[in-house]
């Protein structure tokens, strides 16, 4: 029986550097109870291996290739000896190539929740176009924007295009002062509209919309930077922060005043690329210690990427 691919042809998770690991579905599978130790260790660096695949949770049907993923250089003869073990749970598909079921099953929900950040990224986009130029361009449906291979709207301010029909779902709001979906609009009364930060999937500040809240502007706030910096904290799977004390929030404002949007942009940027402040060599640099002035400014200018 030849079998589908499991994931999309598309599906790219180079930008996310940590592997969803079950450790109880780890500790009681067949492999953990049936496989030797040196067969199960290069099955979990199959596993790493096939998360950074194009197809995601895929490997080539090469030997040679295999082998080098399992750290074995061209020592064809060892994965040999040790494939049946090394290969448990992978399913040659039709693309002739190998893809394993509880790997697939992450790499989908990654790859899912990374084509909907760019929908509300793009649709923070054409909210924002709407709102500066009067323009009535609609959010393009999640299925749709996603079936175009997320390609944005163009957008110009010559034209406008029609305006919503009554009948259409929420995903398309009225006009151009609806709101972005997915997002807070709450309203507190007597205030107008803040600006807050879109993370994409690779927790990069790539957009800034206009939502209900604070008075309207293009400044940072804050509350935008701690959003920004646990969405990060996430993905390098690294504590979060919980409460923006009065002395965090001093602290950050003094950031604030001296630096742009950008600059805050590319400090979470190269934290996220230096692995002494991702705690790939070290300990995680924590959000008060980011915070500090010179600190700050070092970050920024990418003293800790090396």
């Amino acid at each position: 029986m030849t079998h589908a691919p499991l994931t999309q042809p598309d599906c790219d998770l180079q930008d996310f550097p940590f592997m969803p690991l079950h450790v109880a579905r780890l500790r009681d599978s067949d492999l953990a109870a049936t496989v030797d130790p040196e067969a199960a260790w290069y099955a979990v660096m199959l596993w790493a291996a096939s998360w950074h695949q194009i197809p995601s949770s895929s490997l080539p049907n090469d030997e040679m290739v295999l082998a080098r993923l399992c750290g074995l250089g061209r020592d064809v003869k060892t994965f040999r000896k040790c494939r049946g073990g090394a290969m448990h749970g992978f399913i040659l598909c039709s693309d002739n190539r190998w893809y394993h079921p509880v790997v697939a099953e992450q790499a989908n929900a990654a790859w899912k929740a990374k084509q909907e950040q760019r929908w509300r990224t793009e649709c923070a986009r054409i909210k924002k176009f709407n709102q500066r130029n009067g323009t009535d361009f609609e959010f393009p449906a999640l299925d749709d924007f996603i079936a175009s291979g997320c390609i944005p709207v163009p957008l110009t301010s010559s034209s406008k295009s029609p305006e919503c029909p009554q009948s259409v779902s929420p995903e398309c709001p009225q006009g151009h002062g609806g709101d972005v979906p997915g997002e807070n609009t709450s309203k507190r009364q007597g205030q107008g509209q803040r600006d807050t930060i879109i993370i994409d999937a690779n927790a990069s500040i790539v957009e800034v919309a206009e939502i209900d809240d604070e008075p309207e502007g293009d400044n940072l706030k804050p509350e935008h930077f701690v959003e920004a910096w646990n969405e990060l904290a996430t993905k390098l799977a690294k504590p979060r922060i919980r409460d923006l004390t009065p002395e965090r929030r001093q602290k950050l404002k003094a950031r604030i005043n001296g630096h742009t949007i950008e600059d805050f942009q590319e400090v979470l940027g190269n934290i996220e690329r230096s692995p002494f402040l991702a705690g790939e060599k070290g300990k995680f640099c924590t959000f008060d210690w980011v915070l500090g002035k010179g600190n700050f400014q070092k970050i920024l200018e990418g003293n800790y990427n090396s």
